[in-house]
């Protein structure tokens, strides 16, 4: 009784998932080791029982031959293939050396009958190595379809994130919302009605107030004179360069580019989300508008400036058409923002009255002097607006100080220094290899990254025999 015992208290202890795992992580060996333990109880306690019982004159022979070898090759952890054949093989002996002198020691027809039982030992070791090889051509398989679908699942993910991304280039993040769920209600509707539903029905108007906005309308001067100089993949690449670090200087300033109009840029600040330094963002956008494309002036040679209006007010923005959307903003501000363009100086930005009463905490930040010269431009009179002309100071860059700007989630400090560093710093031939495309590279890399550490947990996760 007590063999017996033992005999099912050590596979059950040494398998226990609290005792062999740490162990099995601790020491790469251990999967052999427990094999051969559990193996060796197996065989002792069976084969024990047959010797003990021959020195009492009573012959038996070991009833567990065939478990013994099936544990070996179907339940036991050891993944060695030949290890385990090896040792399928030395407990078929064992057995067969019992059975030669214990069990069917005396008997006359000892050789018939041991030679059955090895023919049935062989018969085993057969069934369980057909059995291990075909278990491993299963499992390689399962675990190629899980890898192909767990990299489906990421690949599918990421093609996503691409469309979201391609999405959010175009229109603004607070209006793909809107459109995304929209989308989805009107693909729900669908699926609950058993008739086809007509897509051109899609005609939902996406147009919002906003108060308190700041616009930015900037032109290249000399834009139309350069053009008949310049080749058409130069000028293509002078407006790529330009309007690409454009972008990248309206995130930094918290100022929602719009679109582009040939040669004209214009964006709003305090979309979608308030800001109560619309007016300063605005300003602080355009000045660096005019020190990018000095950088640019003088790197290339080239005769241009800009022209650059900022006003503020209130705007209508939403998006128009059916089969193209396109984002815009339309209200008379917006009109004033654009004359305010139209009627400044190359190098200056030019504001209203409006604008300067929001930017007066910071006006030693800036050289303020009244555009007298747009004073008897007929829409101005038409509409009374004062302007101003508005420029920094030139300071050395030691007496700059830094100013505190809000940001949509945090706080940057910015300094005309930093500014310059980062303008010289650029290389203009490289500067529009987008980093979209080292972006996707990146993130493809780390999605299949993903795939593998997700395949090693799925291993990890496999039963003990893995």
């Amino acid at each position: 009784m007590a063999m017996y015992i033992l005999r099912i208290a050590v596979p059950v202890l040494s398998l226990w998932k609290c005792f062999y795992h740490p162990l099995k992580r601790k020491w790469f060996w251990m999967p052999i080791f427990i094999t051969f333990i559990i193996t060796a109880d197996l065989v002792v306690s069976d084969i024990s029982v047959a010797i003990y019982s021959y020195h009492e004159g009573i012959s038996l022979r070991p009833a567990y031959d065939s478990m013994a070898l099936l544990s070996i090759y179907i339940f036991l952890p050891m993944r060695n293939n030949i290890l385990v054949i090896a040792l399928g093989l030395l407990v078929s002996v064992v057995y067969i050396l019992v059975f030669t002198f214990f069990t069917y020691y005396g008997d006359t027809h000892i050789e018939i009958v041991v030679a059955s039982d090895t023919i049935f030992l062989i018969g085993v070791n057969l069934m369980g190595i057909y059995f291990r090889l075909m278990n491993e051509i299963v499992t390689r398989r399962s675990f190629l379809d899980r890898r192909a679908c767990v990299e489906s699942t990421l690949r599918l993910k990421f093609v996503k994130d691409q469309e979201e991304r391609l999405m959010l280039s175009i229109l603004p993040e607070h209006i793909v919302s809107k459109v995304r769920q929209d989308i989805r209600t009107m693909f729900l509707d669908i699926q609950s009605q058993s008739h086809t539903h007509n897509m051109k029905s899609f005609n939902q108007l996406y147009v919002e107030e906003h108060k308190n906005v700041s616009i930015l309308y900037a032109d290249v001067v000399n834009y139309t004179k350069i053009s008949t100089t310049l080749s058409p993949m130069r000028m293509v690449e002078l407006l790529n360069e330009l309007f690409g670090r454009f972008d990248e200087a309206s995130e930094e300033y918290d100022v929602l580019r719009i679109k582009f109009l040939g040669d004209c840029y214009y964006c709003v600040s305090g979309v979608p989300k308030p800001s109560v330094l619309h007016a300063k963002n605005c300003v602080d956008l355009g000045l660096e508008m005019i020190n990018i494309i000095k950088d640019v002036r003088e790197k290339r040679a080239l005769n241009i400036d800009m022209r650059i209006g900022v006003h503020s007010g209130k705007i209508l923005s939403g998006l128009i058409g059916i089969r193209k959307w396109q984002y815009d903003i339309w209200s008379r501000d917006v009109t004033i923002a654009s004359k305010m363009e139209s009627t400044g100086k190359a190098g200056k930005v030019h504001i209203t009255k409006q604008t300067l009463e929001l930017i007066l905490d910071f006006a030693r930040d800036y050289i303020i002097e009244p555009n007298f010269e747009s004073q008897n431009h007929p829409f101005m009179i038409k509409n009374k607006l004062e302007t101003y002309l508005l420029s920094r100071p030139q300071r050395p860059f030691s007496e700059y100080k830094p100013f505190r700007r809000a940001s949509v989630g945090f706080n940057k400090i910015i300094n005309s220094r930093s500014r310059t560093r980062r303008s010289e710093n650029r290389n203009s031939s490289n500067f529009r290899r987008t980093t979209f495309m080292d972006e996707n590279l990146v993130e493809y890399q780390q999605m299949l990254k993903a795939a593998d550490a997700q395949m090693a947990k799925e291993i990890e996760d496999m039963t003990n025999g893995k």
